[in-house]
């Protein structure tokens, strides 16, 4: 439900429907991680058919949730 409304949003590519499912199994029921990995979605450049990219998707959200500053001088343009 949360990853429809996020693609009606138009805050993620309309692929993200395709891969709801595994979203849903990546957040194992916790809706905050679900919400981290649609932001991810909406910051990165994730090919969203490639099982590698998935991947790569999963490990940026547990980096940016051990080293939020990561995400935030990422946007910033430098550390803070």
């Amino acid at each position: 439900m949360l990853v429809e409304a996020a693609v009606r949003g138009g805050s993620v590519p309309a692929d993200t429907s395709n891969i709801a499912a595994w979203l849903h199994r990546r957040a194992t029921g916790n809706p905050k991680i679900l919400c981290e990995l649609l932001e991810e979605i909406s910051r990165g450049h994730y090919d969203l058919s490639n099982a590698h990219a998935l991947r790569r998707l999963d490990l940026d959200r547990r980096i940016h949730e051990i080293f939020p500053i990561a995400a935030d001088s990422k946007n910033a343009g430098r550390l803070k």
